[in-house]
């Protein structure tokens, strides 16, 4: 009989990966941790991104408070100062009480209150890696609407938990909002295993303190069983509002990366809203929405929603965070938004959809809302057939390690990993993580950290998660858009080698005299190593050995000593003094960080030259690989035609002909080719399925109906 994986489970087995991987690469348990889980909270939308900022004093005086946090951040999209402190324990699950979540929440806003009473100017500490870091929040302190703050725990959260009780903090007169949420093990345990958003943004228009109880909206009539369709006019005080109490958690994913990459004010938005506020209307295209549910109400004047239940902005970001920006910045007080009406169009979700076919819509709106703006929005899809493809193979492939074969579990969407042993025995729970060893998991944000690595975009890869996953996006969507062969076993296998050079890379530079000099900079340096690497071997037209490191599931001696050798080089590299920036974590942001390094002398060493294979062996892989994926393909698409059956085609005729789809004069012929395969029990040859499942694809693009089509 199963045995429901419970959170102690999750605890048991997360807590022993966590202890392994610091071991093995040398690095504090508690950042593990949270790097471990950092991106599944930012796709939950608890916080937009998090920087390490560990800082802490011990002994108070009547002037300064104790002070303590680990991670943090100033939000460029919202303004909000974010901090996080870990309570993190692996010997056993204790209950996180008011006395100990209150100790955590007061040494944050301790730290907060600090820099406000000039701490860290007054001891002496510009010098300190903390103190750019405290210029960010001073600045942001007059601004800013809300401090965040965060207690991650491997811990479980007391029933007895009220809320923490200070809600305000004071600056120059004018009160902060503190919002403090508590992330226990048992919550993290839920979201991985949840694919839906579990910090949803739940909005009751009459409590958003603006004596408004309802906007008016107009049903757009829209007949879709996937579905439905309203235009509103906001309020600008009403959205500013919205907006100073939720921040970046109402932007959709893709919304928010851009503006934290280019900046979330447009001074043209601004300008209007000071000097033609009756104007903007008309001015601003207004914003794209969506929710899950809305309440509505109809009164005698027309329609009102008085609710929207997970609502997100998926255009229009810039907009509605320079409303709230012109309010902060109202030093002349002529701000008035009142009179600013801003557009909305919602698109409200059918909740009996699955979730992975909300998940695309969503993304397939925000794709199209935003292709004439320039959000370039990789529609960062679980569903996208490039992770499809991935997937199926990464189900096939085992490792060719005899003794113990194992596979490289690529989680296509969030949680797939837990789900797949949620039924399971203890017993075949084991078996499985056997197989798929949790250390072989790899997600898309971990391939994109892979790839643009190997692909000479470290400057990427630092940004982290999100960013570098979008930007790797729009690599493979182009990759796929010329040649979808190519992504074929291949170059899954190739993938999981980069994983290996990527994984074993952080272990060694983690264990280096020069790092131990400099921590806490690994997650910058190791991209940047493995970029040189591959890039000083293209110049000897050469490739490292992709083939070798997947058979062995280890890289040659040669390479692991030249990435002990290379990692000292590039420390040294990206902490020159003379850099442009003093933020070491901003300038290896730049691509002028990486062509700088490119123009320093760097030589491999000649037992690394051996290992290495030529450009022209790594082609003919390639292109094998990519006729071996075609021969696939060809069966599959046969197959797939073949299952469809004889009744399906039939109806599929039909439909295309109502709509008037088949442009081909052989697409008439390739179907009746397929209806009577089916009949006759054989499969249609390569061209034909090849076509059909083309003309297939299509049809579901365009929303054409088939099974409910009748033959004329």
């Amino acid at each position: 009989m199963a045995e429901e994986l419970t959170y102690q489970d999750f605890w048991q087995e997360t807590l022993g990966n966590i202890e392994s991987t610091a071991a093995a690469e040398g690095v504090i348990a508690k950042d593990v941790f949270f790097e471990k889980f950092k991106e599944q909270l930012i796709e939950s939308n608890v916080f937009g991104d998090l920087e390490k900022h560990f800082f802490e004093t011990r002994n108070p005086n009547p002037r300064y408070k104790i002070m303590r946090i680990d991670y943090g951040l100033v939000d460029v999209v919202d303004g909000s100062i974010n901090l996080l402190a870990i309570d993190y324990d692996q010997t056993q699950i204790t209950s996180i009480t008011n006395e100990i979540r209150n100790r955590y929440f007061d040494q944050m806003l301790a730290f907060v209150d600090n820099v406000q009473k000039r701490f860290f100017i007054e001891r002496g500490l510009q010098s300190d890696s903390i103190f750019p870091f405290t210029l960010e929040i001073r600045d942001a302190l007059n601004t800013c609407d809300n401090i965040n703050l965060f207690l991650l725990s491997t811990n479980r959260k007391s029933s007895q938990l009220h809320d923490y009780s200070i809600k305000t903090f004071v600056h120059d007169g004018r009160g902060i909002n503190v919002n403090a949420e508590v992330i226990d093990i048992e919550y993290l345990f839920k979201t991985t295993l949840s694919d839906k958003h579990c910090n949803p943004v739940d909005i009751k228009v009459n409590e958003m303190g603006t004596g408004i109880t309802g906007l008016k909206a107009l049903d757009a009539g829209i007949e879709n069983a996937k579905y439905k369709a309203y235009l509103a006019v906001l309020p600008g005080d009403f959205l500013s509002e919205v907006y100073r109490r939720f921040g970046g958690r109402l932007l959709e994913n893709n919304v928010r990366s851009f503006l934290s990459t280019r900046g979330n004010i447009n001074k043209g938005i601004r300008n209007t809203i000071r000097t033609c506020p009756d104007k903007f209307f008309t001015y601003n295209n207004g914003i794209a929405c969506t929710a899950a549910s809305i309440k509505t109400e109809q009164r005698s004047d027309g329609l009102y929603i008085t609710g929207m239940n997970d609502f997100q902005i998926i255009n229009g970001g810039q907009t509605t965070a320079s409303l709230r920006n012109a309010v902060l910045t109202d030093k002349d007080h002529v701000v008035d938004l009142t009179k600013v009406a801003i557009a909305m169009k919602l698109t409200v979700m059918n909740e009996q959809l699955d979730p992975d076919e909300k998940e695309s819509m969503v993304h397939d709106i925000s794709k199209y809302s935003n292709s004439q703006n320039k959000v370039q929005n990789s529609d960062l899809n679980s569903n996208s057939p490039v992770y499809i493809r991935l997937e199926k193979i990464s189900r096939a492939t085992y490792t060719p390690i005899a003794s113990n074969p194992t596979m490289w579990y690529f989680e296509r969407s969030r949680g797939q990993y837990e789900r797949d042993q949620m039924e399971l025995t203890k017993a075949k729970r084991e078996a499985f993580k056997k197989v798929h060893p949790l250390n072989q998991r790899i997600r898309i944000v971990d391939i994109a950290k892979f790839y643009n690595s190997v692909d000479l975009k470290p400057y990427h890869v630092v940004w982290g998660g999100q960013v570098n996953a979008e930007r790797f996006q729009s690599t493979i969507e182009d990759l796929w858009s010329k040649n979808p062969d190519q992504f074929n076993e291949w170059f899954f296998k190739k993938l999981c080698a980069q994983g290996i050079l990527f994984q074993k890379t952080r272990e060694i530079i983690a264990h280096t005299e020069k790092y131990q000099e400099h921590t806490g900079i690994l997650a910058l340096v190791a991209p940047y190593v493995i970029a040189t690497f591959v890039e000083r071997a293209q110049r000897l037209k050469k490739s490292l050995d992709w083939r070798y490191i997947w058979n062995k599931q280890a890289l040659p001696v040669s390479y692991e000593k030249e990435i002990e050798r290379l990692s000292n080089w590039v420390i040294d590299v990206i902490l020159d003094p003379n850099r442009e920036k003093d933020n070491v974590g901003e300038w290896t942001k730049l691509q002028k960080c990486w062509t700088g390094m490119c123009g320093r002398e760097y030589s491999l060493e000649n037992d690394t030259i051996q290992d290495l294979v030529d450009n022209d062996q790594i082609k003919a892989q390639q292109t094998a690989a990519k006729k071996e994926e075609r021969a696939n393909q060809e069966v599959d698409n046969g197959l797939a035609v073949f299952n469809l059956g004889a009744q399906y085609w039939s109806s599929f005729k039909a439909a295309g002909q109502k709509y008037n789809k088949f442009t081909l004069g052989t697409d008439l012929e390739a179907i009746d080719s397929a209806i009577k395969g089916c009949m006759k029990g054989r499969l249609v040859p390569a061209w034909i399925s090849k076509r059909l499942m083309q003309l297939k694809r299509e049809f579901e693009e365009e929303g054409i109906p088939v099974e409910s089509v009748s033959s004329f």
